[in-house]
């Protein structure tokens, strides 16, 4: 069973997060950044499977596809302390691809799958 994590909690994750446990993906663990502290609990009580990480390393360490879900102008300031694994899957929630160099590791070892959140809600509601 994959293990989904999402670094940043608003509205987008949030839809996300409703639309995969209306799926058929539904038994899949979530687990979220308490950055956005009360709509992280209101998931984590709302939906099964859903549990709010200490931090955001907690969510990298316990994942095994990470969803980058911060705004682009915060994105290095947030994501350059963070270790992730060598392959690690990584999807940024946007439209272009995060402009980041993270902290000891070259990107390249990450793998990245782009996705657009509208595209993939669409898929989820059916």
């Amino acid at each position: 069973m994959t293990r989904l994590g999402f670094i940043g909690t608003g509205s987008i994750t949030a839809a996300m997060v409703r639309g995969l446990k209306a799926s058929p993906l539904q038994s899949w663990p979530i687990l979220l950044t308490p950055r956005n502290a009360e709509l992280a609990a209101e998931l984590a009580s709302d939906l099964p499977g859903v549990t709010v990480a200490a931090d955001n390393q907690a969510v990298v360490d316990s994942s095994d596809m990470v969803f980058l879900a911060v705004r682009p102008q915060i994105a290095e300031s947030v994501l350059r302390p963070l270790h992730f694994r060598a392959g690690q899957n990584v999807s940024p929630i946007s439209s272009r691809r995060h402009k980041i160099s993270l902290h000891n590791q070259a990107l390249s070892s990450l793998q990245f799958l782009n996705l657009h959140p509208l595209f993939l809600l669409g898929q989820l509601s059916g």
